[in-house]
């Protein structure tokens, strides 16, 4: 699970497995890569899939943060945490903000989907899914 910067690293940790050495899954939170940053050999290295929670509210820290200073991935634009993956990959789940996310705390800002009551209402049943065969 990787949360802003930390998305982008999970992400380059996963690359670098040997195929053989796959994870179970991955969550990404609102991660500061750019939108077309390719999640192929990523998808390739996970069993059950990678998880996207993204949010085109999140206007500052994903939308005018790596605008100017930049993506993890080194591009000055808008990163995925504010406008998802432009590439559709298999194994690759986008969950855009909604307004049932409200019930749980999340706003839509950077940091709703770090909350608690996120965690606890949205992550913890995909973490417990990942035991599952």
């Amino acid at each position: 699970m990787g949360h802003s910067g930390g998305g982008g690293l999970a992400l380059l940790a996963t690359e670098v497995l040997a195929e053989r050495n796959k994870i179970t899954s991955l969550i990404l939170l609102a991660p500061a890569v750019s939108h077309s940053y390719d999640v192929t050999i990523a998808s390739a290295r996970v069993e059950q899939g990678i998880w996207h929670f993204y949010s085109p509210l999140d206007c500052l820290f994903d939308g005018l943060g790596p605008i100017l200073a930049g993506t993890f991935d080194g591009r000055h634009t808008v990163s995925t945490g504010a406008r998802g993956f432009t590439n559709e990959v298999a194994r690759l789940h986008q969950e855009r903000f909604r307004a049932v996310m409200l019930r749980s705390w999340n706003f839509g800002g950077h940091f709703g989907c770090v909350n608690q009551v996120f965690a606890a209402d949205w992550l913890a049943p995909l973490i417990c899914l990942a035991g599952k065969p």
